[in-house]
């Protein structure tokens, strides 16, 4: 899964080690304040035809 995807993704792992109760309140913290921690984009992400190979589908 995400440990495939190498460093820095690999770190999240971390998070399993976590008891559930505190993983689901993180994880509804990050989700209420997303927009605030990732933020907005103007347009959407239209990939490259060289992107694009890289896509499953």
């Amino acid at each position: 899964m995400i440990a495939g995807l190498g460093a820095p993704w690999s770190a999240v792992r971390v998070f399993q080690l976590l008891p559930r109760g505190i993983a689901d309140r993180l994880y509804e913290f990050v989700a209420r304040n997303r927009l605030r921690i990732a933020g907005r984009r103007a347009t959407c992400f239209v990939p490259t035809p060289e992107q694009r190979s890289r896509f499953l589908g």
